[in-house]
C-alpha cells in the first residue's frame, strides 16, 4: 500500500479491508531510519484470491488520502520491513 496517511493504525487497515479477515500480524507499516511512517505498507492476506480480490480497492480513500494498492511478495515485503530498499 501507498499514500497512507502517517496517522494509520492497524485499526483503519482492518476497516479499509472490511470484507476480508485481517489480523494484527498481518499488517506491516514501513518507517523511515528515524522510526517515523513513511506512508507506505503490506498487508498479507489469507490466500492469492483474497489478495487479489483486495486490489479491487486501489485509489480508495482511508481518511482524506487515497490508497495505492499493488501485489507483492513474501520476499518484498521482508526486505521493505528489513530497510533493504531496490
Amino acid at each position: 500500500m501507498r499514500g497512507l496517511p502517517y496517522s494509520v493504525i492497524k485499526e483503519d487497515i482492518k476497516k479499509f479491508f472490511e470484507d476480508f479477515v485481517l489480523s494484527d500480524e498481518s499488517i506491516h507499516f514501513r518507517v523511515n531510519a528515524e522510526g517515523r511512517p513513511t506512508g507506505e505498507g503490506f498487508v498479507e492476506f489469507r490466500g492469492p484470491e483474497d489478495a487479489k480480490a483486495a486490489l479491487a480497492k486501489d485509489r480508495m480513500t482511508l481518511g482524506s488520502r487515497y490508497i495505492e494498492l499493488f501485489p507483492s511478495s513474501l520476499e518484498e515485503l521482508s526486505e521493505a520491513l528489513s530497510g533493504v530498499v531496490h
